[in-house]
């Protein structure tokens, strides 16, 4: 039976994605220990699915709004792509780098990527590393961008719709975004490409841990 990839939902990509490696876990060692990582790949598939493993980027907004700071927020993606946008605190790492991660095994680690398939692999690592308060950004720095950068929102909404709007607009400028309300139901504007903002934070943003080596965030 022949599998289309493309057509598939997040949620199937990342059960399936999870099986296969739940398979090579069987082959799998930890490059740094030279000790076989012992995964329970049922768990894993139902906890990569489970909404308790998510964050949304509105609720991560909600967070750098208001600096909280009892997590870590790690950015998996390319250092060229870190730095030419990044979440404001987080930290460039790669799926490697990952292994030697010191940090406290109960302390809250969210990862995203440019979307949820890559950040399933490293939330997997994570968790077989015994790390016990991993969470995956949903739907990544694409949906970071979507809906906390350039959300957008139809004219003829309601007026319900619009209240929500304007809040999530407030959102969007402390982060340097552009809200967009779009003529009628003029879907093609929405894919009008916007340039993310600069690689500077917010007046009142939180600032990421300075000086280091280590790529860190705005």
């Amino acid at each position: 039976m022949k599998i289309n990839f493309k057509n598939m939902t997040i949620n199937q990509k990342l059960a399936l994605f999870t099986l296969v490696l739940g398979f090579l876990a069987l082959f799998f060692r930890d490059p740094l220990k030279a000790k076989i990582i012992t995964v329970n790949s049922s768990e894993i598939a139902l906890k990569v699915q489970d909404k308790s493993s998510n964050i949304s980027v509105e609720e991560l907004a909600d967070w750098l709004i208001r600096k909280k700071a009892d997590f870590k927020l790690i950015d998996l993606r390319s250092e060229a792509k870190f730095n030419e946008y990044n979440i404001p605190s987080s930290i460039n790492m790669s799926s490697t780098e990952l292994l030697s991660l010191k940090s406290s095994k109960n302390g809250k680690i969210l990862i995203y990527s440019d979307d949820n398939l890559q950040a399933a692999e490293a939330w997997y690592l994570l968790k077989s590393k015994q790390y016990k308060a991993v969470y995956l950004l949903s739907g990544g720095i694409n949906a970071w961008k979507d809906k906390i950068l350039f959300p957008s929102i139809s004219s003829n909404a309601s007026a319900d719709v619009k209240a929500q709007f304007a809040k999530l607009s407030e959102m969007s400028k402390f982060f340097g975004g552009s809200p967009r309300i779009l003529s009628g139901d003029n879907s093609a504007s929405a894919e009008v490409k916007m340039a993310t903002p600069k690689i500077a934070p917010p007046p009142s943003a939180p600032a990421g841990k300075g000086g280091k080596a280590k790529r860190d965030g705005c």
